[in-house]
């Protein structure tokens, strides 16, 4: 009955040391109070922007123009050339393997 026990009997959440729950109910102020300023900043960003993508969308469409009829003729080249091998034509001087 005469023991005396030393125990601790603060909580957690006594506001002496740094907390995760305050950690974070900090950071959600924090956050709720500069998302109103970050709307209006982000538009701006995206004005300033535009016209660093303008040279590489100038220099990309003509490009584009170009490879495309291209690659379609590619494309069907190689799909004739496959289309002849699976019916078992040859080409004059090829033999048919037996």
């Amino acid at each position: 009955m005469g023991m005396e026990t030393n125990r601790d009997n603060r909580s957690d959440f006594d506001g002496d040391g740094f907390t995760v729950v305050g950690m974070l109910v900090g950071l959600g102020i924090v956050t709720l109070t500069l998302f109103p300023f970050m709307v209006p900043a982000l538009a701006v960003l995206a004005i300033f922007v535009l016209p660093l993508l303008a040279a590489p969308i100038v220099l990309a469409v003509p490009i584009a123009l170009l490879a495309v009829p291209v690659l379609a003729v590619r494309a069907l080249v190689r799909k004739r050339r496959r289309s002849g091998q699976r019916t078992g034509t040859a080409a004059l001087g090829e033999s048919v393997p037996v």
